[in-house]
């Protein structure tokens, strides 16, 4: 298994988790299902020494930043609707 393989079963593991709690940020099922596939994206496309924990029991504070990266496209192209 190569390392790409790893980091995409490690986030399906958690896949429901990031739904659940993008679903409870943004109130719409496809949003949140966007959330996480750009999350996906994001994370598929950065260095890997970089990814230091999948799991929501990072500090409060860097679950906030990395989830407003995700969540601030989103809402800049829902405003321009």
């Amino acid at each position: 298994m190569d390392e790409h393989e790893w980091l995409a079963e490690r986030f399906e593991e958690h896949r429901t988790h990031l739904r659940a709690v993008a679903y409870r940020m943004l109130g719409s099922v496809s949003e949140a299902d966007d959330a996480v596939q750009e999350a996906w994206l994001r994370l598929s496309r950065s260095d890997r020494s970089d990814v230091e924990n999948l799991r929501a029991d990072r500090p409060s504070h860097e679950r906030r930043g990395s989830s407003a990266e995700t969540i601030d496209p989103l809402r800049r192209e829902e405003a321009m609707r």
